[in-house]
């Protein structure tokens, strides 16, 4: 057994009369990259919401290298100043949304700064050279002083990839980051996702794109109306899933 960064306990979250998340239990090893898949509007995005408390579960246990940071959020609510141990765990965990959520006036760079200033209390020199190694690390060096609506869809979600790993993130959060792309730009942001994955980094990654669950997934968990209904490797669930909803999923998807 690896060692444990994660660990999800009787996650429920409703909005409303809505019960998006019933009762989720998970535990992701460091190292680990787990894919989830699954019909859309049925948890998987509130799920990784939870994680980093975006969104406040009513109920379950978020622990993040073993503490249990639910009683604190639920205490003392969201707001980073008012909330010490959320400051920390939004640091140390990063997530990209499928819509990059850039500053339109900002030009790249000072978009990957702006982080690590405000959260971490770099100074400018330091957060700029930290910036410009993470935009170096997805190949965007020469982008540094383009503004987003210059830049392709798939430049864009680099850039948003770029700012959480230049707050050094222990685990990274993937919800669905190619869906908005044109399919022609869809390889570029998948294969950077590809070189965290070969790099050790802790992964749990929304998505479609069943080539990169197979080729870089360690573990695939389908969810469906607020539950996790199977999980395996990937291989074993594109090859052999052993739930009807699971077969039925993987049916309409890879016709």
């Amino acid at each position: 057994m690896g060692q444990e960064i994660l660990r999800l306990v009787d996650i429920h979250k409703s909005f409303g009369h809505l019960h998006v998340l019933k009762g989720v239990n998970l535990t992701v090893e460091r190292g680990e990259v787990v894919v989830i898949i699954g019909p859309s509007g049925k948890g998987k995005s509130t799920l990784l919401k939870c994680i980093n408390l975006i969104e406040v579960p009513e109920a379950g246990q978020v622990v993040f290298l073993g503490k249990d940071y639910m009683q604190n959020a639920k205490q003392r609510g969201v707001s980073l100043r008012a909330n010490p141990d959320l400051r920390f765990l939004r640091t140390h965990i990063g997530i990209v949304f499928q819509q990059f959520n850039l500053f339109p006036h900002k030009s790249a760079l000072h978009n990957v700064m702006l982080a690590p200033m405000r959260v971490l209390g770099m100074s400018k020199q330091e957060a700029k050279e930290k910036s410009l190694e993470a935009l170096e690390r997805i190949g965007l060096l020469d982008k540094i002083d383009a503004f987003p609506s210059t830049l392709s869809g798939g430049q864009q979600q680099r850039v948003a990839i770029a700012r959480a790993l230049v707050m050094q993130p222990q685990l990274m959060l993937f919800d669905e980051v190619t869906s908005a792309l044109d399919p022609e730009l869809v390889g570029e942001v998948v294969e950077e996702i590809e070189r965290l994955a070969d790099s050790g980094m802790t992964m749990i990654v929304v998505t479609h794109e069943m080539g990169f669950a197979k080729e870089c997934g360690d573990r695939m968990i389908f969810m469906d109306e607020g539950v996790i209904v199977e999980e395996a490797t990937p291989e074993e669930m594109l090859r052999d899933p052993k739930e009807p909803r699971t077969k039925e999923f993987l049916r309409r998807i890879l016709i």
